[in-house]
């Protein structure tokens, strides 16, 4: 790669910013967040079965049933050598088990029309089941299985990892990712989601189906698993698919514990030539620990910022498909930009003035209300799905303490002020790391500035 790495603050001197010290799903450049409660939340509880930790909500609306099951660590469990290996497992999983040899596995969920999902995240890896009250039992013997006893055959492992590998080449070729990497990288350098769980074209090819089974044997342990039922299924139900299918798995000794802060850096520019009709402008400033007090003014001083930016660059001027300020809902939290556009000359100018708005909080009390009451609306209307408040029980147990501290969070959010916005954008917003994948000579006038 021919890269450039550049003072970015001369980008901002024109504008007047000044430098502020500060310390400090991920959902990316196109991603969303998810977080939903409910005022008095009745429906969940949380207990334990043979030392894992179970945290349901009933539902006996409908007879849909959601389990995610979070492997905990994420990116903390792997090597940049080892990437990719968990979700290499459980997707290598779903092609033969103790009890469901070969392709019996797939064949036996697909008679219950239930679906077995994977997603490797910078803090778990969630092995999702979506199924219905009737098919949970038949389900959860496949799910349980591919879990507990995966055959792992090097003939499954290395189909497995030819799709991957197909998966990461394609990604290589969109615009979008290649940023969306880029910015990772320079942005987490030094810090545990340097390593993405995921994956590179390098790590999934350096990994045999030795070392898979290797890693399920050590890794796949009790200690290691929260469980999350969202949907129409009763507790005993549960406890007794617990007990009957997890019981086998050894406990381990993992702890969970929030990630360090990302570090902070000078803010700087990363440039990526690329002769491309459209350019990408991307970029990640840290932020707060999830159970911060900074955390909610900080969340909220991001969307603000992805407000102004969609208004000035998209909305009214037209200058970018989309344009907006990507949230990572991590352990150790950041926030970011992003724009598509053909003309980025005009554009960074646009963006350090967002930021110097939010900076300088330029709105009055009642619209920051006003937005903060729109903005957990929208919390809410995400969230409408069992799978995405299973995430958001998930994210408030191990983020903020306790899944209970869901409540909590939307009454601190309406606590935040404009001097809390005011404060938390200075001490946080001030050292982006950007990255430009794009035609450098849109935008030669800028950099001279």
């Amino acid at each position: 790669m021919d890269l450039r790495i550049v003072s970015a603050w001369g980008l901002f001197a024109v504008l007047g910013f000044a430098k502020h010290p500060w310390r400090g799903e991920r959902t990316g450049f196109g991603g969303t967040d998810q977080i939903a409660a409910t005022a008095v939340d009745t429906a969940t509880e949380s207990y334990e079965v043979g030392g894992i930790r179970i945290i349901q909500r009933h539902n006996p609306a409908n007879t849909a049933v959601v389990v995610h099951i979070y492997l905990l660590g994420g990116a903390r469990q792997v090597t940049s050598a080892t990437a990719g290996i968990e979700p290499l497992m459980l997707e290598s999983s779903g092609h033969g088990t103790l009890h469901y040899p070969e392709g019996e596995a797939l064949d036996a969920l697909a008679l219950t029309g239930s679906t077995i999902e994977v997603a490797a995240e910078m803090d778990w890896t969630t092995f999702e089941l979506g199924t219905t009250t009737e098919e949970l039992d038949s389900a959860w013997a496949v799910f349980a299985d591919r879990l507990v006893h995966p055959t792992l055959d090097p003939a499954a492992v290395e189909l497995v990892r030819a799709r991957m590998l197909s998966a990461r080449r394609l990604n290589s070729s969109r615009p979008d990712a290649v940023l969306d990497r880029l910015a990772d990288s320079v942005a987490f350098t030094g810090h545990p989601y340097e390593v993405n769980p995921i994956g590179t074209e390098r790590s999934l090819q350096s990994i045999t189906p030795a070392e898979v089974k290797r890693y399920h044997a050590d890794q796949v342990v009790k200690s290691r698993l929260l469980v999350l039922v969202v949907g129409n299924a009763s507790r005993q139900h549960v406890e007794r698919l617990i007990r009957e299918r997890l019981a086998a798995l050894p406990q381990g000794n993992y702890s969970w514990t929030l990630p360090p802060p990302v570090p902070v850096r000078d803010n700087s520019m990363t440039i990526l030539p690329r002769r491309l009709p459209t350019n990408y402008i991307g970029g990640y400033y840290p932020g707060p620990l999830a159970n911060s007090e900074d955390f909610p003014a900080f969340r909220l001083a991001t969307e603000l910022l992805s407000s102004m930016l969609y208004s000035e660059i998209r909305a009214e001027r037209g200058l970018s498909y989309t344009a907006y300020s990507p949230f990572l809902e991590l352990g150790a939290s950041a926030g970011g930009v992003y724009a598509s556009t053909t003309a980025p000359d005009k554009v960074f100018p646009l963006i350090a003035s967002g930021m110097s708005d939010v900076f300088y909080a330029r709105f009055a009390g009642f619209e920051l209300r006003r937005f903060v009451e729109q903005f957990i609306t929208e919390y809410y209307l995400r969230n409408e799905t069992s799978a995405g408040q299973a995430d958001y029980l998930a994210r408030a147990e191990l983020y903020r303490g306790g899944w209970r501290h869901a409540n909590k969070f939307m009454e601190d959010l309406r606590a935040v002020s404009p001097a809390d916005v005011r404060r938390v954008a200075r001490k946080y917003m001030g050292h982006v790391q950007y990255v430009y994948v794009g035609d450098t000579t849109r935008m030669k006038q800028y950099m001279r500035q």
